[in-house]
């Protein structure tokens, strides 16, 4: 993207999530800016899961998403509140 900040009309986050037990779950997505403040949330997506080894899917979409700087920002995904797992995805943004 050329020069900062900068906004990104439409941003998209696809996820694929096994869990252990039958049942529903609220998933989360979250993005934390490179200085480690929260940017956004996505709005809790409830996903079912009725029998076990079944994968959930979720699409996040983010319209008109800021981006204040250049520099890595975090992502984290939560199911029912608790981190998926111990670490987290890296989205780096890059001034052209």
């Amino acid at each position: 993207t050329e020069g900062f900040p900068t906004t990104i009309p439409k941003f998209s986050i696809v996820t694929g999530v096994s869990v252990n037990k039958i049942g529903s779950y609220m998933e989360t997505i979250e993005i934390y800016k490179p200085n480690g403040d929260l940017l956004i949330t996505s709005n809790p997506t409830e996903i079912k899961i009725n029998k076990e080894g079944q994968k959930g899917h979720l699409v996040a979409n983010f319209i008109n998403l800021p981006f204040s700087e250049p520099g890595k920002y975090r992502v984290k995904i939560k199911i029912d509140g608790n981190p998926l797992v111990d670490g987290e995805s890296i989205l780096e943004i890059e001034e052209k």
